[in-house]
This record gives structure tokens, C-alpha cells and sequence, in this order.
């Protein structure tokens, strides 16, 4: 059961969707703003199209699910997976109308089974897997084990488990590579915490032979990135020490044109 009933309107995409209560940073801003992450909105409105298949690893409460379900209509399909109860309660509800979309309960990662969740008090996006114990596990599977045939594009939004996923989904992106466009948070502390190293996280892009941009928010762009300039900024300003993250584009595309 919802107990919360607070809703946001989505003009740009028809949509109404429920969110959590007071105070959670990802409800409060769409109560606020009505749109969330601007721009990486409109570059999923610029990847998706009909009759494409979407997979969504940590849908949170579905806002990218249900914009994603409007973009690829009746004909498309969109896999939205997300751990967290509360979070999946309110995914459910705001994709009710679309039967395009699959929901999971569970996190993806490497290898199927439990694993240890950290949650966050004020940001249920900031919900995580984590190797240290912890009062919640969640069900991980592997993406491999679910998904069948080809995928158009696939946003990673994980927390750190980003790497896990990219593994336990490697089958699928690899055969879909020729079509696929990936988003993917890139925070080399949080994917250290979780064993992981956000070298390999672009070792793995760089395999797939995909073309690499940094989604750059302020400035409303996508900046070109090739993989030995990522390796760099790994190594000096964005060093796990220092906290810092970004989001990245991935695709076989040569050029996104974002309007």
C-alpha cells in the first residue's frame, strides 16, 4: 500500500506520477520543477523512439520508466528494474498505464542472489548495495537471466554497482551493440566501495566499441570523450578520494544531436 498520495505533472510527456513524501531530494524537486535531471531528459528523449526496447537498472520511483514507456509506445518495451520496496510500490503505480513495461523487484548485478542495501534517510535514489552488513538485503539477478534478445538503450543509475550490472548484462549489450546507447553514472568512490574500478567501467565501454561524451548538466552539452582521456581525469580530479562524479554517454551512434 502507498500511503503517500503527492503527485507532480510532467506536461512535456502528458504523465502524472506519484511520489514520495516530504523530505526526499528526487520527489521534492520534481514537486518543485516538475522535470528531473533536465538535461539527461532530453538526451533520453533524443536515444528513444518507437518500437526501441529500454531497460532501466535503478528505476527509483519510474520517472525515466514512464517517460521511457511514452517514448517507445505500444510497439517498444521498457524493463525497469528497482530493489527498494517504496520505491518499487510507487514505479508500479506510475506505469499501471503502460503495458510496455515489465517491472522487477530486484537490483541487477554480477552474480544472482542477495546482497547487503544500504538505504538513505532523505534520497531513495541514494538507496545501494553494499559489501558491508547491513539490517536490509535485497534480490540481485543477472541481467542475462531476464533479458532476451537486443536492447536500444539502457540507463545504469546504481550507486556504485554500475560495473556489476555492465557484467551481469554483458551478453546483451554485446549483442546489441551495433544499436545500443547506454547512460550511465560514472562515481569512481562509490564503484570503489563496491570492489569495482571505474578503469574497468571504461574498459568495458571501450569493448563494446562505443562512441563516449560526458553528459555536461551546467552546460547543457554533450562533450566527446575518448576512453584515454576518461582513464585521466579518474587518475586527477575525479580520483575516489575526491568524491567526485558525472554521467556518461555511451553509444554506437557517431553523433547525438540533443534538442
Amino acid at each position: 500500500m502507498i500511503a503517500d498520495m503527492r503527485t507532480v505533472r510532467l506536461n512535456d510527456f502528458d504523465l502524472t506520477l506519484h511520489v514520495h513524501d516530504a523530505p526526499e531530494l528526487v520527489s521534492d524537486t520534481l514537486h518543485r520543477d516538475g522535470i528531473w535531471e533536465a538535461y539527461e531528459t532530453r538526451v533520453l528523449t533524443t536515444l528513444l523512439g518507437p518500437g526501441m526496447t529500454f531497460v532501466d537498472a535503478g528505476a527509483n520511483l519510474g520517472y525515466y520508466a514512464a517517460i521511457g514507456a511514452c517514448l517507445v509506445g505500444r510497439a517498444g518495451r521498457v524493463l525497469a528494474f528497482e530493489p527498494d520496496s517504496g520505491n518499487f510500490d510507487l514505479l508500479v503505480k506510475n506505469v499501471a498505464a503502460f503495458p510496455q513495461v515489465t517491472c522487477l523487484q530486484h537490483a541487477l548485478g554480477r552474480d544472482a542472489g542477495t546482497m547487503a542495501f544500504a538505504l538513505s534517510a532523505d534520497n531513495r535514489g541514494d538507496h545501494r548495495l553494499s559489501l558491508a552488513t547491513q539490517e536490509t538485503s535485497v534480490s540481485v539477478i543477472r541481467g542475462d537471466d531476464v533479458i532476451d534478445g537486443v536492447v536500444d538503450v539502457v540507463k545504469i543509475d546504481t550507486q556504485g554497482a554500475e560495473l556489476m550490472v555492465i557484467d551481469g548484462l554483458w551478453q546483451t549489450l554485446f549483442r546489441s551493440r551495433d544499436r545500443l546507447s547506454m547512460i550511465i553514472e560514472f562515481w569512481p568512490a562509490a564503484l570503489e566501495q563496491l570492489g569495482s574500478s571505474a578503469h574497468d567501467v571504461i574498459d568495458r565501454l571501450e569493448a563494446l566499441g562505443l562512441n563516449l561524451w560526458i553528459i555536461d548538466h551546467e552546460g547543457d552539452q554533450l562533450v566527446p570523450a575518448m576512453p584515454h582521456q576518461l582513464h585521466e581525469l579518474v587518475d586527477t580530479i575525479m580520483a575516489p578520494a575526491t568524491g567526485g562524479f558525472m554521467n556518461l554517454l555511451a553509444s554506437s551512434r557517431s553523433n547525438v544531436v540533443v534538442s
